[in-house]
């Protein structure tokens, strides 16, 4: 999500809104905490911890691909 400075123009968000996971009867989700390449808590797809700006956009992209 770093390639805009507005997280609602990230293509992770933009993803987020898309109904591609709907269309699979199962979504397996990996995360590895000795991953460098991603934060944990994002690859967990996990509610932020702190609360800033952005953490509002995140809950929302969380809630839509949960759901």
């Amino acid at each position: 999500m770093t390639e805009s400075s507005n997280l609602k123009s990230s293509f992770m968000y933009k993803l987020a809104k898309s109904p591609g996971l709907s269309w699979f009867k199962h979504v397996i989700i990996c995360a590895s905490s000795q991953d460098n390449y991603v934060p944990y808590d994002s690859a967990r797809i996990q509610l932020p911890s702190q609360s800033d700006e952005n953490s509002k956009i995140i809950e929302k992209m969380v809630h839509r691909i949960m759901n």
